[in-house]
C-alpha cells in the first residue's frame, strides 16, 4: 500500500493566498486514494474566503507523485481527460483569440499539457509551442518538458494556457509569478479552476465533488482570485463562473426524460436539473489575464 510521506507535508496556519492567519477548519475528507485511510482537513480563510487542504504537500513532492502516477493525485488508470470535440477546442480558443488573432506569429505555452489536446491545436497554428507537465501520459514531444525551469531562458510567450492546473499546485500565486517572467508584453493568460463561491460548494463543503484531496488542493473565491492575480502581477481582463465537465449541454442530454410519473419528472426537472445543475452548478472560474 502507498503512504504519504509526512516529511513532505506542511500544516499551514495561514492562508496560502492572502497570508491571513484568520482561518478555520470546515470539514474533513479522505484522499482520493481508495486504498488509504489518510484524512485531510478542508480549511477556509475568513479573510479572502479561499479554501485549501491541510496538510499541504510541497511542490517537489507533488511533481514526483504526478510523475509516478500516484493514486494520491490521480485515479488508478487515469490517462488524462477525455478528448474534447474539435468544436469544443475552437470554442475555448475563441474566448481569447480576439485579443491575439494572428496565431501564426505568436508563441504559445501550456502548463499542464495532459494528453495534449489543446497543445496539439496550438502547435499546428502558432509560430512556436512549449508545454510543461510531469505526468507520464504527456505526448512525446521535445517541446513538452517536465518542469518549467527546463524551458529555454530566451523564450517569451504571447498566449499562456493553464487550464485545470492551479488547484493542483502547492502555491498557485508563485506559479503565476513565474509564468509572468516568461510572458511577452500584452501576453494573454487563460485559466480555469474550481469556484468555491458556487452554491453547491457552499452547501456541500467537503462533500462537494471538486474536493478531491490531494489531487485538488485549492478552491478559489472571487476575492482570492483577485488577490492571486494582483500579487503575481497579472491584470484581470475577464472573470466569470462557468460549468466544468460535464457542460450544460451534456447535463441536459444526460437527464432522464423518460420517467413515467409526470409529477416526479417535473420535480426532478426543477430541483435537480434546473436548480442544482444549471442555476447552481457553475463550479468553475474562467479567468483571463493580461501582462
Amino acid at each position: 500500500m502507498e503512504y504519504l510521506d509526512k516529511n513532505e507535508l506542511d500544516y499551514l496556519n495561514y492562508c496560502p493566498i492572502c497570508n491571513s492567519k484568520n482561518i478555520k477548519k470546515i470539514g474533513e475528507k479522505n484522499t482520493i486514494n481508495i486504498n488509504s485511510k489518510e484524512i485531510v482537513s478542508l480549511i477556509e480563510c475568513n479573510n479572502c474566503k479561499h479554501w485549501f487542504i491541510s496538510p499541504l504537500p510541497n511542490q517537489k513532492y507533488l511533481n514526483n507523485l504526478y510523475k509516478v502516477g500516484s493514486e494520491f493525485v490521480v485515479s488508478r488508470g487515469y490517462k488524462g481527460r477525455e478528448k474534447p470535440e474539435d468544436t469544443e477546442i475552437k470554442k475555448y480558443v475563441s474566448r481569447f483569440i480576439k485579443y491575439k488573432p494572428n496565431l501564426s506569429e505568436l508563441n504559445f505555452l501550456e502548463i499542464g499539457v495532459g494528453p495534449g489536446y489543446y497543445f496539439n491545436y496550438f502547435e499546428k497554428n502558432t509560430k512556436l509551442s512549449y508545454g510543461v507537465d510531469p505526468c507520464s501520459y504527456k505526448p512525446e514531444n521535445p517541446n513538452i518538458v517536465e518542469d518549467i525551469s527546463l524551458i529555454p531562458e530566451n523564450l517569451k510567450f504571447d498566449i499562456i494556457l493553464i487550464q485545470d492546473v492551479l488547484e493542483h499546485l502547492e502555491n498557485p500565486t508563485d506559479m503565476l509569478s513565474i509564468i509572468k517572467k516568461l510572458a511577452n508584453e500584452n501576453a494573454i493568460l487563460s485559466c480555469g479552476f474550481p469556484n468555491k463561491d458556487c452554491l453547491t460548494a457552499k452547501k456541500m463543503k467537503e462533500k462537494w465533488r471538486m474536493v478531491m484531496p490531494i489531487g485538488h488542493l485549492h478552491y478559489f473565491s472571487k476575492k482570492s482570485v483577485n488577490i492571486m492575480l494582483e500579487k503575481s502581477g497579472w491584470k484581470l481582463k475577464k472573470k466569470h463562473s462557468t460549468w466544468g465537465r460535464p457542460t450544460i449541454i451534456d447535463i441536459i442530454k444526460n437527464f432522464d426524460w423518460g420517467s413515467k410519473n409526470p409529477i416526479k419528472l417535473i420535480y426532478r426537472f426543477f430541483v435537480y436539473l434546473l436548480f442544482k445543475e444549471i442555476l447552481f452548478g457553475k463550479d468553475q472560474w474562467y479567468v483571463l489575464g493580461q501582462n
